[in-house]
């Protein structure tokens, strides 16, 4: 191999490198999970993998959501994370959580992640929230917020999100498809030291107009802030189907600027005893985090060893699902549960166990059925 051969080897090796660190997440993982652990310095896709064999309920599971979080500071408000720090199960999954807490007017400085999209979903309280498109627009697309509302941002605009009610408390609950979104406030391109000359930030915040993936793109002079609003998240599902369960989703199908984002959001309702029976999500990773109730949560791992991986979590407890594995949710108590699942994708689908493969159509031929599963017959 001559030394021009040599260095594209090492120039792909580094661009797949910082590609994987990056995004987070594995587009082609080759185990159902990596769990973090933090006794080396070298970052593979993020931070190396515990030994599968040790790896616990907890390594998936956060509790304390439901705590408010500190705003006595300038900006009145305080950000309680759910990121691979956290959550060592997350490591390469690509997703996490953020809650934030707003004091009355409190704001959150502005700022954007330039390592994912986000979707906001208002707890309590009233939110102004939006962000600013690119050159040379440079529109500021926003909303007011209430109660159940759900508001997609894009990855790397400026976000704005403040609190405008002068008297009560606001909660905003944020899903990123970043294992570990960095925050960068504006204040660090306009306020760093030395300062960047203008002419170089006015040319590098410069971007092309670009179509992509999903489906098609809506003229953007004819974008609205209701292309990227949902309302109703604080509604219950109808939960009187035979598994006692509803959800409402907050996909690309209902919010039309998810296109492309890779996030979406699902609220789920469960009767007493409800449960979302066994299925999986094949193109996306998945946070959950119980609003209100008691559930029983899991997931299976892969052959060889098809662990059950799964807690009880109650209100304001977190727990990731890893992409693709079957899965399933269960309300233990005897009154309604609620649940919030984020997904980092704009469409996760939904592959039931049950109908994916009995009810498929045209039906699996019995005969594989029956070999698959080792059974002498399947009725």
């Amino acid at each position: 191999m001559g030394l021009i051969d040599c260095l594209l080897v090492f120039l792909i090796a580094c661009l797949a490198l910082k590609s994987s660190f990056v995004l987070g997440s594995d587009p082609s993982p080759l185990q159902d999970f990596c769990v973090a652990i933090d006794e080396s310095n070298l970052l593979v896709n993020g931070k190396l993998c515990k030994d599968p064999s040790l790896v616990t309920t907890n390594d998936f599971f956060l509790p304390g959501f439901d705590k408010p979080g500190n705003t006595s500071n300038a900006f009145g408000s305080g950000m309680t994370p759910a990121t691979i720090d956290q959550i060592p199960g997350l490591n390469g999954q690509g997703i996490s959580l953020v809650r934030i807490d707003f004091a009355p007017k409190g704001v959150l400085p502005m700022s954007y992640r330039g390592e994912g999209s986000q979707i906001l979903l208002v707890m309590e309280g009233t939110l102004y929230v939006g962000f600013v498109t690119s050159d040379p627009a440079n529109r500021l697309i926003s909303k007011v917020l209430h109660k159940g509302d759900v508001y997609a941002l894009p990855q790397g605009f400026p976000n704005v999100i403040y609190n405008v009610d002068h008297t009560c408390n606001a909660v905003a609950i944020i899903a990123i498809n970043n294992q570990s979104p960095y925050f960068m406030s504006t204040k660090a391109i306009f306020g760093s030291e030395p300062t960047i000359q203008v002419e170089f930030l006015a040319k590098s915040c410069k971007i092309d107009e670009i179509y992509v993936n999903g489906k098609f793109c809506k003229n953007p002079k004819l974008v609205t802030p209701n292309d990227f609003y949902l309302s109703g998240f604080d509604k219950p599902g109808n939960r009187s189907s035979s598994f006692g369960y509803n959800a409402t989703r907050g996909t690309v199908d209902e919010l039309p600027g998810l296109n492309t984002l890779g996030i979406a959001m699902h609220r789920v309702d469960y009767a007493p005893q409800g449960l979302a029976p066994l299925h999986s999500h094949p193109r996306g990773s998945s946070v959950i985090i119980v609003i209100q109730g008691c559930v029983y949560v899991g997931f299976v791992t892969s052959d060889p060893e098809n662990r059950l991986i799964a807690k009880e979590l109650k209100t304001g407890d977190v727990f990731a699902i890893p992409a693709g594995l079957i899965h399933f949710t269960y309300n233990v108590g005897d009154t309604n549960a609620v649940t919030l699942v984020a997904s980092n994708s704009q469409k996760p689908g939904f592959l039931s166990t049950r109908g994916g493969i009995f009810g498929s159509n045209p039906t699996i031929p019995v005969e594989f059925l029956a070999k698959s599963f080792k059974v002498d017959e399947i009725k």
